[in-house]
């Protein structure tokens, strides 16, 4: 018995042993294959890394084998975000010690050198400048539940965040570790999300080969359409359909046929995958760390709070189907969708809402059904994953509050609307400028109405700014705990401005003026024509808010006092395709605000050229923004430059068809109009 006993002992002591040197072998234990790049292969580069970067055109970046410091070395000719990367397997749900060594020469811009995972928001800090010495970048890591792999980078650059000049790498490193030191940030290497570091410039989404006669092909067949549908109900003044009691039925058919067709492609679509992996991993982030990720200052997120508000519920949305249904892929980008998707059906609603006493019948269900099923609409919402529709809504809200006089409640909307996005501001100045001339149209009156409703003026502001602080406050005040110099008010002005001039480029697959003219994604500071690309587009944006001020206020010295002031719904539409045609910084899709406040300038007015110059703009901004989200970055060369230059033509030619028809209908006082709805 006693010999059994000491055998059980014995085999116990034997599998301990055997345990614990399987541990003790894991931990500390090196991932990384040929980290301190001296395996060289036959074409010169490291052996087990690859090599890839948002330009990839062999000058602009290289990354080559530096002999005499036997290390690898990365050069930035020009700003550019290029890197090193290798796939590691690694441990579910444990801890992780990811170094480099780095040093640098001459780097400016806003990125630096820095060691990061892709697809994760991990990263160490960056370093720019010149550093001559050797410095250790690292932080620590831990991988998700089910996660096996990530992808590790040495790289030159990062997400919205590119630059010029030299760094060397040496010694990369991946090494599990059984616990982090007390204090040090554990940051989230999931492989789901999208890296922070990546240009949101590089699209390595694969969507097959690019035709651009598919382009075309789609911009045809939906003009067509158009066509048809102006020639035999809005010029038709014979065809009538009578108001019906079953209305209200109709319209929530149409919204629930355009719901559920939007629901399918949102679940069968990826989306734009840097922007729906950026839009899933900080929905996670408000969701495990509150508003604490949002003032990280290595950490990328360029959208106001709000919409982090709404991408934390739709994260906590996503993992309680998951809970019932399993993980998918397509449940997740369905959640990421879904705040555009309601936004969507709102402007179908709203559209209906407002042509319902305004249009005949026969073309109100017209402008209901453009809205429900214009594929740029729904392009937009269940195929991208943007949220234009979201600002779109809430500034069309805030302009028919101001057009019906409720001036405070307008100004609580337009402050939800800066906190959603920065865009926001594009419709300011008209909406100054109708606040403005209501104070002095007051004052023409009565001395009492003038105090009344400069009051309330005053007050629409002041409530703007409180909703802006309100929502902005619980992130802000993170921001000045951690070390913030620049105070809570300062921090916030900062955001925005850094959210503005985050890309600055001429034109970043807007395709206007300057894409016109070759400048896609160039850096807006160079010269061209005396000035510079940003200049040119500075004296674009004035002068499209000059004119669009000027002609609302024409607009409004029209007989009908009352039916003058939706000159603001067209003014505001000739403003934002003003900027969008001219001014830099512009991204493909700002445009789509313009397209619906046509469409209810179109309702208001009752003039079928605003129709035509709703139907126009469509089809320049489908051809921009199915251009955009297809065509991958390694195929953009001639045929695309010829999209762009194509697409800008129509688009800027819409344009001015747009504004001449404006200063007709508001300075001129003609009209090409279609019947009123029956009394």
């Amino acid at each position: 018995m006693r010999k059994r006993a000491k055998i059980l002992v014995l085999l116990a002591i034997v599998f301990s042993l055997i345990v614990s040197s399987v541990v003790m072998g894991e931990d500390g234990k090196e991932f990384v294959t040929n980290g301190d790049f001296t395996k060289i292969g036959a074409n010169g580069m490291p052996n087990g890394w690859s090599v890839g970067g948002w330009i990839n055109d062999g000058y602009t970046s290289i990354a080559e084998y530096d002999e005499l410091n036997g290390c690898v070395c990365i050069v930035n000719n020009s700003d550019n975000d290029f890197r090193l990367y290798q796939d590691i397997s690694v441990k579910k749900n444990s801890f992780y010690l990811i170094s480099c060594d780095v040093k640098t020469s001459n780097i400016v811009g806003a990125g630096g050198a820095n060691i990061s995972v892709i697809n994760s928001f991990a990263g160490s800090e960056s370093l720019k400048g010149t550093n001559s010495e050797w410095t250790t970048l690292s932080f620590y890591g831990k991988t998700a539940a089910r996660q096996t792999k990530l992808t590790l980078a040495v790289r030159l650059g990062g997400y919205g965040a590119t630059c010029s000049g030299e760094a060397w790498f040496d010694n990369a490193s991946v090494r599990l570790v059984d616990e982090v030191p007390e204090g040090a940030a554990v940051l989230d290497l999931s492989s789901d999300e999208y890296e922070g570091n990546l240009s949101s410039g590089e699209t390595e989404n694969k969507k097959g080969t690019f035709e651009s006669g598919q382009i075309y092909a789609w911009a045809l067949l939906l003009a067509v359409v158009f066509v048809v549908i102006y020639r035999n109900t809005v010029m038709r003044e014979t065809l009538e359909i009578e108001k019906s009691s079953h209305d209200g039925t109709v319209v929530a058919g149409i919204i629930f046929v355009a719901f559920v067709m939007r629901l399918v492609l949102a679940v069968a679509t990826t989306g734009y995958e840097a922007d729906i992996n950026c839009f899933t991993a900080w929905g996670r982030r408000m969701v495990n760390k509150g508003t604490l990720f949002y003032s990280d200052p290595e950490y990328f997120c360029d959208y106001p709070p709000l919409y982090m508000c709404i991408l934390g519920l739709m994260s906590l949305l996503t993992h309680l189907f998951e809970s019932f249904l399993g993980a998918s892929q397509g449940i997740s980008n369905l959640f990421v969708k879904l705040p555009a998707i309601l936004a969507d059906m709102a402007l179908v609603f709203m559209v209906y809402k407002f042509a319902e006493d305004r249009l005949k019948p026969s073309v109100k269900w017209v402008t209901v059904f453009v809205a429900a099923f214009n594929p740029v609409f729904f392009h937009e919402s269940s195929i991208w994953g943007q949220i234009d529709q979201l600002l779109t809504v809430l500034l069309f809200c805030s302009m028919l509050l101001l057009i019906k006089r409720r001036y405070i409640i307008a100004g609580v909307v337009y402050g939800l609307a800066i906190s959603l996005k920065p865009q926001a501001f594009i419709v300011g100045p008209i909406l100054a400028a109708a606040y403005i001339y209501d104070v002095f149209e007051a004052g023409r009156q009565s001395k009492k109405e003038l105090k009344t409703t400069l009051i309330k003026t005053v007050c629409a502001v002041a409530a703007a700014v409180l909703v802006i602080a309100v929502i902005w406050l619980p992130f802000a005040v993170n921001a000045v705990d951690s070390g913030s110099e620049t105070g809570v008010l300062g921090w916030i002005v900062g955001k925005y401005i850094n959210s503005a001039q985050g890309y600055k480029y001429a034109t970043i697959e807007a395709y206007n003026a300057f894409g016109i003219f070759g400048l896609n994604w160039t850096d807006a500071s160079e010269t061209a024509f005396i000035f510079s690309h940003g200049t040119w587009g500075v004296i674009g944006i004035i002068t499209s808010v000059v004119f669009a001020v000027i002609l609302y206020v024409r607009g409004r010295n029209g007989k009908d006092r009352e039916e003058s002031r939706n000159a603001l719904f067209l003014c505001a539409a000739v403003l934002v395709s003003g900027i969008f045609m001219f001014g830099h910084y512009m991204h493909e899709r700002y445009l789509f605000p313009a397209i619906v406040f046509i469409l209810m300038a179109f309702i208001a007015h009752s003039d079928r050229r605003l129709f035509i110059a709703f139907c126009w703009l469509s089809v320049s901004m489908l051809m921009n923004v199915l251009g955009a989200y297809i065509v991958p970055n390694a195929e953009r060369g001639s045929l695309y430059q010829t999209l762009i230059t194509i697409t800008g033509i129509i688009g800027i030619s819409g344009y001015v068809f747009l504004c001449h028809t404006a200063a007709d209908i508001l300075v001129r006082k003609r009209f090409h109009g279609i019947h009123k709805a029956r009394e």
